[in-house]
């Protein structure tokens, strides 16, 4: 439950950060940013890129799939790296992986090579994302905490948002690979100007820490397992040996590492996080949020240029308006987080996200340009005022030394939703079109993907209850 926090608390707890805080928060919040926009700006490049290097949807979709898969595999590390390292050796890491990854892409001949480069960003942005909200989790009064959160947490609402409009004006107008030129000397700036600001210290345990190597792997086969499975529904069909195979080898990775994170004195991921009601039902929130946005953008750049025969940049800029609300709207959720329960902004944003799903699954044989502007718009809405302040209240949810467990779950479940999304969207279009999408079956994808969103807003409303209701019991209580 959120404390109330008087005005004269909340101006003395933001003048107890430090300007060497609220330097390398904004310096990881860029970095972030660089990694997570280029993440979206890819999807417009996709008919671009099948043709190319001759490839067909299903294979160039891993440019995004795999990206995302890094990520959430790096991120399922945070916690053993953040205990294990100094906070300026993580930055350094990713300084290096973030200008070694952009070059790859950007000088890429053949698909390996780009997807390659990709990887290694999705490792960096692993890297950075947990990195940005533990320092807020750690650093910053308990009192503006949400504000600060909200403010970090638009790099996840506006990046992805902001992305396809990017990559559709420089891929239209120059090429796909300046977009990795220009963020490069962004990245480099804000990375080392971290380095330079950010504190060295670390935990008085982390030269005793040993990697848990087998944890790790049966994490990394579960991620992985699921997300191939999933990706190969839609083009190998269910009964193909390497789409079960893969779920059978997800499923195994996960039941291995429950059991040997239990046994374990030092696990990968303190399990004992899902003891707590209130941490579980935010986290469910901040997953099915993360999958639903993702799914539109990545639908929407290739509906919009399939049906509606948009140019890259106009099928990127039908997302601004979504991604723009996010900007002035998560910092005042999150200051309605510091102020007022979690109940207020999580009903106000399950009502837009309910209203969104409805409204795009009315019209979705009838969509045009204001159609879909007007149903991402409400969306993001609605994800301003949950995204960022689930998180918040998850976290706040947990003891101090299960922080950095929690937060590594959040993260990694995050892009792991994106991860699964693209693999979940890309099969939809897969089934429904093949390999070669006419504007016909892209409507019908439409439909089959507003479908799943409105399934995803009731199972939202579900887990709202659950807050709400345990809310009240605690009210009871005090």
């Amino acid at each position: 439950m959120a404390l109330k926090t008087t005005n004269g608390d909340f101006k003395m707890a933001k003048n107890q950060v430090p300007l060497k805080v609220k330097l390398t928060i904004i310096c990881c919040a860029t970095l972030a940013f660089c990694g997570v926009m280029l993440e979206t700006a890819m999807n417009v490049t996709f008919p671009t890129l099948m043709s190319q290097f001759s490839l067909p949807l299903s294979v160039i979709q891993w440019v995004a799939t795999g990206y995302l898969l890094a990520v959430a595999i790096t991120m399922s590390l945070a916690a053993y790296i953040q205990r294990r390292f100094s906070f300026r050796l993580i930055m350094s890491v990713a300084v290096i992986l973030f200008i070694g990854g952009g070059l790859l892409c950007a000088g890429a001949s053949q698909f390996w090579m780009l997807f390659a480069g990709r990887m290694i960003q999705g490792v960096l942005t692993g890297m950075i994302m947990p990195l940005l909200f533990t320092i807020i989790m750690v650093k910053i009064p308990h009192q503006i905490q949400g504000q600060y959160v909200g403010t970090a947490g638009m790099v996840v609402a506006l990046a992805p948002s902001v992305g396809p409009s990017y990559g559709g004006f420089v891929t239209q107008t120059f090429s796909w690979r300046l977009m990795f030129w220009l963020v490069i000397p962004i990245g480099l700036l804000a990375g080392l100007m971290a380095v330079i600001v950010t504190e060295k210290s670390k935990s008085s345990q982390s030269d005793r820490l040993t990697f848990p190597i087998f944890q790790f792997i049966c994490l990394a086969l579960m991620l992985t397992g699921f997300i191939i499975g999933f990706n190969q529904i839609g083009s190998a069909g269910i009964k193909a040996p390497i789409t079960w195979g893969s779920l059978v080898i997800g499923l195994i990775g996960l039941v291995m590492f429950l059991i040997l994170s239990r046994k374990s004195r030092h696990p990968l991921i303190n399990l004992h996080i899902f003891l707590y009601a209130g941490y579980r039902n935010a986290l469910g929130l901040y997953f099915l949020m993360m999958f639903m946005q993702v799914s539109q953008t990545f639908l929407v750049p290739s509906f919009a240029q399939i049906v509606l025969k948009t140019d890259t940049f106009v099928a990127g800029a039908l997302l601004l308006a979504g991604s723009f609300s996010s900007v002035f709207l998560a910092p005042l959720a999150g200051k309605l987080l510091d102020r007022h329960p979690f109940k207020f902004s999580l009903l106000i944003g399950i009502l837009f996200v309910t209203f969104s799903s409805l409204f795009l699954l009315g019209l979705s044989h009838r969509l045009t340009s204001l159609i879909i502007v007007v149903g991402f718009l409400a969306f993001m809405i609605g994800f301003s005022f949950i995204f960022n302040n689930a998180m918040t209240y998850g976290l706040q949810q947990l003891p101090e030394k299960l922080v950095g467990d929690g937060n590594a779950t959040f993260n990694t479940l995050q892009q792991y939703a994106g991860s699964l999304s693209t693999a979940v969207v890309g099969m939809i279009i897969t089934i429904i079109g093949g390999s070669h999408t006419s504007a016909i079956d892209m409507i019908h994808s439409a439909t089959a993907v507003y479908l799943m969103l409105l399934l995803l807003s009731l199972a939202l409303i579900w887990l709202g209850y659950n807050v709400i209701y345990a809310e009240k019991k605690n009210n009871k209580k005090d």
